[in-house]
């Protein structure tokens, strides 16, 4: 992005037709040229990096691909624990002590070399396996749910980081408005 122009030539007709000669028209609006330049050198800076910042169109487009429908999440939600399930559930569990004490029962190397003769095959793992959620569709189920989240909390950062950076537009309008009206009325004091 870059700065406004200043129309130095409209600005050096305006002074002569108030009564200023050439050569102090011309300085003028050299003065001020600077001026102007200089103030908005760092918003059309700020302006860029805001616009580098923001999101495309084909971006939002990709992430809008992967989230989830009100439908897909109103039929996962219905498979979700209630918090009186969950309540119910952590009285069963055991607690930091409890499990300490355990620890202390545990078998042995030899009990558990007798108990490794009794357990499953390969084979009847591979097809307890074939039934189960591989990591994949697990990985694939937890990344569109946890996608609307994600764009909801990138879209806050991104209005947030907008917020600050128009202030400091907004401020340095300000500076720069206050220094040409400074700067006029000096010139129209000293200059007869």
């Amino acid at each position: 992005m870059t700065a406004p122009a200043f129309d130095t030539l409209k600005a050096a007709k305006a002074l002569e037709d108030a009564g200023f000669g050439e050569a102090q028209a011309e300085a003028v609006v050299a003065t001020v040229g600077d001026a102007v330049r200089e103030h908005t050198a760092p918003l059309a800076s700020s302006m860029a990096t805001i616009a580098d910042g923001m999101a495309t169109k084909e971006y939002v487009a990709t992430i809008a691909d992967r989230m989830v429908t009100k439908e897909q999440f109103a039929a996962t939600a219905d498979t979700l624990a209630t918090k009186e399930q969950l309540a119910a559930t952590a009285d069963r569990m055991v607690t930091r002590e409890q499990f300490a004490a355990t620890t202390d029962t545990l078998a042995t190397k030899e009990q558990l070399a007798a108990t490794v003769v009794t357990l499953a095959t390969k084979e009847q793992l591979a097809a307890t396996a074939d039934r189960m959620v591989t990591e994949e569709r697990f990985a694939a189920t937890v990344v569109t749910l946890a996608t609307k989240e994600y764009v909801a909390a990138a879209i806050a950062g991104l209005r947030a980081d907008m917020m600050v950076e128009f202030k400091n537009l907004y401020r340095h309008l300000w500076v720069m408005g206050t220094s040409i009206v400074g700067l006029t009325v000096v010139l129209i004091k000293l200059l007869p």
